[in-house]
């Protein structure tokens, strides 16, 4: 019964769940055609922007998204700043999914088709599993940060199902899995994680790892930056916070 409540297969199963819900709401038919919609045409357009058409005026968006994939969710990112279009979003969850794009816009060239535009099946579907991974790693460090905490298995595994499924994450993972709410709590998570271990080992490496993931948590939502607030939490004592931060 003990095996049960271990919290790495509780993430196991809760991995595995959300991959067979949001490929039988996503991955049919034309169902695709909306993985990436409104606000998240925006954080995605970074990638056919620098990796397939080089233009960071976004000039493909009337040409290729609203002209060959209109649909009813179609949404113009673009705002108009000293004489040029420019993307109203942040590049940090691009950053994050920019793997998957690339390996992604990699079979659709192999393909030998003319749909490496960036917005056809393939590209939409590696989304799908960007959001899926970023939600896993997200879980896994939530996991190890309660280690640190020398918490029980059960109530690691608890604590794990409460903020999956507790939350609005399990819908921003499952059905919204192209906007930033899943990448933000992954790389927060890792943060927090990186925080605490500053604060129990003093090791310099965790000064840039904690620098680097904070650029992050800011590229992708500069209002992320309220996770800040939880350094002195994270410390365990002021006496601590004020010997690592002299």
């Amino acid at each position: 019964m003990q095996k049960l409540f271990n919290p790495k297969i509780i993430i196991m199963v809760c991995i595995t769940l959300c991959v067979f819900i949001t490929t039988n709401i996503h991955w049919g038919k034309d169902k695709w055609q909306n993985i990436i919609e409104a606000d998240a045409r925006g954080y995605y357009s970074y990638l056919p922007a620098v990796f397939i058409y080089q233009d960071l005026n976004f000039t493909f968006y009337d040409t290729v998204e609203k002209k060959k994939y209109n649909t009813a969710f179609n949404y113009d990112y673009r705002v108009l700043a000293e004489g040029r279009m420019i993307d109203k979003y942040f590049c940090g969850t691009a950053i994050l999914q920019s793997p998957f794009f690339l390996i992604a816009h990699g079979l659709s060239l192999m393909d030998d088709s003319d749909n490496s535009d960036g917005y056809s099946r393939i590209y939409m579907l590696a989304i799908t599993l960007a959001g899926i991974f970023y939600l896993f790693l997200g879980l896994w460090y939530i996991n190890k940060l309660l280690i640190l905490y020398t918490t029980r298995d059960n109530i690691r595994s608890f604590t794990i199902i409460a903020i999956l499924f507790g939350s609005n994450l399990f819908f921003y993972s499952v059905c919204e899995m192209g906007m930033s709410h899943v990448y933000s709590f992954s790389i927060m998570t890792i943060f927090c994680y990186s925080i605490k271990q500053l604060f129990l080992s003093a090791k310099p490496k965790y000064v840039l790892n904690s620098m680097v993931l904070l650029g992050l948590i800011f590229l992708i939502r500069p209002a992320n930056l309220i996770i800040l607030f939880a350094v002195p939490f994270l410390s365990g004592d002021p006496y601590r916070f004020f010997i690592v931060f002299k």
